[in-house]
Order: structure tokens, then sequence, then C-alpha cells
């Protein structure tokens, strides 16, 4: 099995634009993402500064069951998005180009 690459989004729910990063659920989000950076899975992650509150996370996998875990591990595991506080969408990634591309 190959590398799989997969993109994090995540939308501030309806009532929480411009609030995020005050919200006091916001930490289990940065918790959660740290948990990913310790397991080798994050590679990037921050805010989109088009819209406030939204962001994204680049996450690379060794295969497409440890992709599949991340999906999980994103909708079950981020305190954030269990709260309403965040939506959140894995899309897969076909890395084409770049020093990541192999």
């Amino acid at each position: 099995m190959s590398e799989q690459w997969l993109i994090l989004e995540h939308t501030a729910t309806e009532g929480n634009v411009g609030q995020v990063f005050s919200h006091p659920d916001f930490p289990k989000h940065v918790a959660f993402l740290r948990a990913l950076e310790a397991d080798g899975l994050l590679v990037a992650a921050g805010p989109l500064p088009d819209t406030l509150g939204n962001g994204m996370a680049i996450i690379r996998a060794a295969d497409a069951d440890a992709a599949a875990e991340v999906t999980r591990r994103a909708q079950e595991e981020d305190g954030s998005v269990q709260a309403g506080l965040l939506t959140v969408r894995v899309r897969p990634w076909n890395v084409r180009f770049g020093s990541a591309s192999g």
C-alpha cells in the first residue's frame, strides 16, 4: 500500500465565526492536532485568513487503513467538533508536485 494524503477542512459553525479562537472549546482542537503531530501524522495545520475561524490540516498517513483511522479520529476525537464549535470535512489529496510527491 502507498502513502495516503488527507486535507482536514475545519469550518466554524454558525454563530461561532469570529469567536473560534477565544471559545472555551478551542483548546480541544489544539489538543487533537497535537495528538496527530505526536503520532507522526500531521504535516502542517493553521487558520485560513480569508474566513475567520476556518482552517485546514495536511495529514500524511502510511496507507489507506491509517487514512481511514485519521478520518474516524477527526470526527470522533476532536473535542471541538464533538462540542459543535467546528465541523470537519476530510478530503483525500493526490500529491503530484513538490518535495512530498515522491
